[in-house]
């Protein structure tokens, strides 16, 4: 009887510790760099609170280069959650919101097997926010990024 028990007693913890798993989810972080080395970072959540898809968090970059009226000029942002759809590809296609701004950014994105996720990323308006001085005119162009898991 005293067998039984410790089995019976080891397949419960086991479905506890799967349980705690799936709850808290997973998370990996990413972070590489546009074509030109302007720095990218984000994460890819799995877990019981996106539900099965996956959900890109905190897709920021720094420095991004942008072509603008006034000279060259770079931006810094960090994007909404994006989920994954089932074809292991990310987008985002964004319109600014803030007074004063006509920008858009269009995203795109596609996770490739060995930890490595590689896109292209275009910034252009007539008002687009810049790191240094007033919106402007501005474009990127479409500039290639790759990241690799960290």
């Amino acid at each position: 009887m005293g067998r039984r028990l410790w089995m019976a007693l080891a397949v419960i913890g086991a479905f506890m510790a799967l349980g705690i798993a799936v709850a808290a989810g997973s998370t990996r972080s990413w972070s590489g760099s546009f074509t030109g080395g302007s720095p990218l970072t984000f994460k890819i959540h799995v877990g019981r609170n996106s539900g099965p898809r996956p959900v890109v968090r905190h897709f920021s970059f720094t420095s991004f280069p942008l072509s603008c009226d006034r000279g060259a000029n770079t931006i810094t942002s960090t994007l909404p959650d994006r989920f994954v759809n089932r074809h292991h590809e990310f987008h985002a296609h964004l319109r600014s919101t803030a007074s004063g701004t006509n920008s858009r950014l269009d995203l795109f994105a596609r996770i490739h097997h060995r930890h490595r996720v590689t896109g292209n990323m275009r910034i252009f308006g007539s008002a687009v926010p810049v790191d240094h001085g007033s919106p402007d005119h501005c474009d990127s162009g479409i500039v290639r990024f790759r990241a690799r898991r960290t």
